[in-house]
């Protein structure tokens, strides 16, 4: 097996991403996060074009895990406020549960640090029950609830302070 190394995005991957992200909303309807069907909207939205559009955007921020020059694993956001929207990530089936995602998410969370951002955040489908235990274990904090939110489903927003400097402060 390939070593996995962890990259920035760059336009040459933008066909390799794209085909990853439909195989990821695949498996979010395969497993429950989505009914069936309702991801077909973000299924058209995220063509190659759009994704090329997005890495080319210096307000992107996005990586790659990369196995002998295969894409296996993405992950990337939007800085806006000081703060950066994680949008989509995830990894291929046969590289599940290996860490590259963990290791996609420091490398993003040192990355929104080193541009200033003081937060990380984004939503996440109430049923993904493995990935916010993942997320609480790596420092995240379940932030709000959001019945009936985008897509039709429940969301929770969960978030991260990266920057020191930026500590909430004690009521």
């Amino acid at each position: 097996m390939n070593a996995i190394t962890i990259r920035q995005l760059n336009e040459s991957d933008a066909q390799q991403v794209s085909s990853l992200l439909q195989c990821c909303f695949d498996y979010l309807e395969e497993n429950g996060f989505f009914p069936t069907g309702l991801l077909e909207g973000q299924r058209n939205i995220y063509t190659e074009t759009k994704i090329m559009s997005l890495i080319q955007n210096p307000s992107t921020v996005g990586c790659g895990a990369f196995s002998g020059g295969r894409l296996v694993g993405f992950l990337w956001g939007t800085r806006s406020h000081g703060m950066l929207y994680l949008e989509w990530g995830g990894v291929a089936p046969e590289f599940r549960r290996r860490g590259i995602y963990t290791r996609l998410l420091r490398t993003v969370e040192e990355e929104t640090a080193r541009l200033g951002c003081h937060k990380l955040w984004f939503f996440t489908s109430e049923q993904n029950t493995p990935g916010i235990r993942a997320y609480i274990k790596q420092g995240y904090t379940i932030e709000g609830r959001h019945p009936k939110h985008f897509l039709k489903g429940s969301f929770l927003s969960i978030g991260k302070v990266v920057a020191a400097e930026a500590q909430p402060i004690a009521a």
